[in-house]
């Protein structure tokens, strides 16, 4: 082994070791954590800052904080922890700090601090694995890197105080918004509270969602659809469910011509879902679109698949809970 080698893996080791130690403890949830299915859409920061300050203002507002009264927000964003991923470069820190000087114009009497040190441990490979299988069976694990916290952040050096810490989450580019929504799920399960997300290089799907969508598809199979509790909760995120039954349901009809009902289909993948920490009161609305073009046969991947061959990949696929 060379000597630069061996210096590279000390280092490394030295790095995943230096995570915060006297602070709070942050943790990982078990499953996403649900987002409210008012989070306004996704921001692209190209261009004009119009969007994302209406967006940011909205959502104080909803919150009864005046922009005057803001004492600090923080700045998340998708990058790699630098112990397990030394050398990576990490494109979103550019959009973080054009997410700053927008919130310090908009928000002069605040303090606004870059969260470096908030950052994913697992390489997912996102940019370039965008099945539907990867977004419904894997998520980022975030840790606390303090070596790269330039300026001292609270949420995680202090402890929790009465008020809830302000976030804004920032990304390069959104395809189907898995890396968003687990990074504000991570912020949620600590006790922050995420404003806003925003993007510098657009979104797969235009105008995307995290948890809602613009314009519903409407057919006549579609309305005709009743779906039974959990799947038509008003106060939950299922806006996209009859879309997804239906695609489902059409999908899951095999050559003898045996065909599962929508409600049935629900059923099953929330269930196959639950296997692997996952549920479908969590999925944004980019991932429940791709899982809808990948029954449908529309992706331009190559991994269209049936929804008995999704079934069965997150069945065949989830980790063993017994011996």
């Amino acid at each position: 082994m060379g000597t630069a080698t061996q210096n590279t893996q000390v280092q490394s080791a030295e790095l995943i070791q230096a995570v915060n130690t006297t602070g709070r403890q942050l943790t990982n949830p078990d499953m996403r954590v649900e987002l409210p299915k008012d989070f306004p859409p996704i921001s692209d920061m190209c261009g004009s800052d119009d969007a994302f300050l209406r967006t940011l203002k909205a959502a104080l507002a909803a919150r009864n904080i005046a922009e005057t009264e803001v004492k600090r927000i923080n700045v998340a964003y998708s990058h790699k922890h630098l112990g397990h991923h030394p050398g990576h470069s990490n494109h979103a820190r550019r959009e973080a700090v054009i997410a700053e000087n927008i919130l310090l114009k908009a928000l002069p009497n605040a303090e606004v601090i870059r969260a470096d040190a908030i950052c994913e441990t697992v390489h997912l490979k996102r940019s370039s694995y965008q099945e539907s299988t990867a977004a419904l069976t894997k998520k980022q694990v975030f840790d606390v890197h303090l070596v790269s916290q330039e300026e001292p952040l609270p949420f995680v050096e202090e402890p929790l105080g009465t008020e809830k810490e302000l976030f804004v989450v920032v990304d390069g580019y959104c395809e189907q918004g898995s890396t968003l929504a687990n990074m504000i799920s991570y912020i949620h399960h600590n006790g922050g509270d995420v404003l806003m997300a925003a993007t510098g290089g657009g979104c797969e799907y235009a105008g995307n969602h995290l948890a809602r969508y613009e314009k519903p598809k409407v057919t006549a199979l579609f309305e005709k659809v009743e779906l039974s509790a959990p799947f038509n909760d008003a106060n939950r995120n299922t806006a996209r469910f009859k879309e997804m039954a239906v695609a489902f349901s059409k999908s899951s009809c095999t050559m003898a011509g045996d065909i599962m009902s929508p409600q049935a289909c629900m059923e099953a993948f929330e269930a196959a879902l639950n296997r692997h920490n996952n549920s479908v009161f969590v999925l944004t609305d980019g991932e429940c679109r791709r899982v809808i073009e990948t029954v449908e046969m529309r992706t331009s991947r190559g991994d269209d698949m049936s929804f008995r061959d999704i079934l069965s990949y997150l069945n065949r696929t989830a980790p063993k809970t017994g011996p």
